[in-house]
């Protein structure tokens, strides 16, 4: 019922009403008197006519706007458990659902796929010295950053704080790696402002590849890219540390990155 009131509209309902009203309200008013046998005085039909009228457009007005209202309250409340507030991101919850079918596609297609952990550098201290809304302002910001360097295939989510991370599909690790420099970089250079002049903040990355000959699932692949990113935070912060199937991890090559054109930091 409530798609067909959403697609009515307000004024469409009630004039819906107020006509099933008045038609009923005779309907059921002949009826009685061809019932007893009589017939329907002048008044009788006045009074079936007013009062429908005068009833039914105030009350389904009001109902209908009880129902436009918890429309909107059910449209805020998914949205909220689907999107972070603060930066409009994937929460954890969606953002796993999302990882889960990519990887399914990627199984059946034997492609690669990465996932993408990032986390802001010293973010404690951003928010001690400027306090939590510049906090904040640095989250929308990378997140921002973050997203305007995906395709629209990728998809990223807030983990939570000042955690991010990103699903890259049909991604193998030079692909991977280029794109999370290019964020790197990008976040490294971009100035947010402050009450006490521009702030300037770095991330730390960790990257995992799952290959279609492996059996790794989202929850593997998410802790590997998790464990990656510490050893970047580990080796100085400001950098890119793929994770190695056999369980260890590393910061590619001087010779890889040239040959990508890349930087493993500024």
């Amino acid at each position: 019922m409530l798609p067909v009131v959403i697609r009515m509209g307000r004024r469409g309902t009630t004039l819906a009403v107020t006509a099933a009203s008045v038609i009923g309200s005779v309907a059921i008013t002949v009826l009685i008197f061809r019932s007893i046998g009589a017939e329907l005085p002048m008044v009788g039909w006045v009074a079936t006519l007013a009062t429908p009228l005068l009833l039914a457009p105030t009350i389904s007005w009001v109902m209908v706007g009880f129902l436009f209202r918890i429309h909107t309250l059910e449209q805020e409340m998914r949205q909220l458990a689907t999107y972070d507030g603060l930066t409009s991101l994937y929460n954890r919850a969606p953002f796993l659902v999302c990882c889960e079918q990519y990887l399914t596609l990627a199984r059946r297609a034997k492609r690669p796929m990465a996932i993408l952990f990032l986390d802001i550098d010293h973010f404690k201290s951003i928010n001690d010295t400027h306090g939590h809304e510049i906090g904040d302002s640095t989250i929308r910001t990378v997140a921002q950053l973050v997203r305007a360097h995906l395709r629209s295939s990728d998809v990223a989510g807030r983990m939570g704080g000042e955690e991010f991370v990103v699903a890259l599909p049909d991604t193998d690790q030079a692909g991977a790696l280029t794109v999370a420099e290019k964020i790197r970089e990008v976040i490294a250079q971009t100035d947010i402002a402050t009450g006490k002049g521009a702030l300037r903040c770095t991330v730390s990355a960790g990257l995992s590849v799952y290959h279609h000959y492996s059996d790794r699932g989202i929850d593997t692949l998410l802790s590997e890219a998790d464990q990656a990113l510490y050893e970047s935070k580990r080796a100085g912060r400001n950098r890119t540390t793929v994770h190695q199937p056999d369980g260890g991890s590393h910061k590619p090559a001087p010779a890889t990155i040239e040959a990508l054109g890349l930087r493993t930091h500024p």
